[in-house]
């Protein structure tokens, strides 16, 4: 009886090990399918006029299936440069972003606008300006920082009164959007290469996702510029004034178990 009963235990083991590996071989080769799609993604934004593209729709209210969208983008942001001065500049290119499946927040079992979260990540941005005080200014993610960020039915305290404002004005509630972005930026003219001592956060409140048109993603603090570990200037400001997509692309992202 023993022997059968060790056995049959044996037998439980080998076979829980083997689900288990076969779960993680599959979540494996499903990141690096993904991963290859983003890379493939971003070899070909690099190599289209981004302005000669179409632009593509996105529904209002409705939680997208995992993807990676690129967004042809204008913004603004404001730098204060240490002994030059400050200077609003209107920055346009690109912005690449994945999103994941929609899960249910916490409380919540099912998954819909009104109680669903999207999880985000910015893959890719290149943006240029050009300012009357600091010439030219290029603005790129910060390599192997990753940005993230998360969309849908989240509370986000500094977005509260917008949330409520957007709650009297539409039948459907909007979702609050939030993300942390670390950038690299450069001003060839000042032989200046900076990068920001922290992530960038910004908040929008969104109808889509990803937001387009004249959604505004506005940062609410001042982050600190540094080159060569030393302080050299302010990021004041950043705002997004309009965006659309033009690119888009399938992933698997992440199984969500059904409930």
């Amino acid at each position: 009886m023993k022997k059968i009963f060790a056995l049959t235990l044996l037998a439980g083991v080998v076979f829980s090990f083997a689900l288990l590996s076969r779960i993680n071989a599959t979540a494996a080769n499903t990141n690096t399918a993904d991963n290859q799609t983003i890379a493939n993604v971003l070899d070909s934004v690099k190599n289209v006029d981004i302005n000669s593209l179409e632009a593509l729709p996105a529904e209002a209210y409705v939680l997208p299936k995992a993807g990676i969208d690129v967004m042809r983008v204008r913004m603004e942001e404001t730098y204060t440069i240490d002994g030059v001065g400050t200077d609003t500049v209107e920055l346009r290119g690109w912005i690449a972003a994945r999103h994941d499946n929609a899960r249910p927040v916490p409380g919540q079992t099912k998954v819909s606008w009104e109680t669903g979260v999207v999880d985000t990540e910015f893959v890719g941005l290149e943006l240029r300006g050009e300012s009357k005080i600091f010439g030219p200014v290029l603005v790129h993610l910060t390599s192997g920082a990753p940005s993230f960020g998360q969309v849908g039915a989240i509370d986000v305290p500094e977005l509260r009164a917008k949330m409520a404002a957007a709650v009297k004005a539409n039948a459907k509630p909007d979702a609050a959007c939030i993300a942390n972005i670390k950038v690299d930026v450069e001003m060839p003219q000042l032989d200046l290469n900076m990068k920001t001592l922290q992530a960038v956060r910004m908040y929008s409140v969104v109808k889509t996702i990803p937001p387009v048109g004249n959604t505004a993603s506005v940062s609410m603090a001042p982050t600190t510029l540094v080159s060569a570990d030393r302080t050299v200037g302010t990021l004041q400001h950043a705002e997004v004034k309009f965006r659309e997509i033009v690119m888009r692309s399938a992933l698997n992202g992440t199984a969500v178990a059904s409930r």
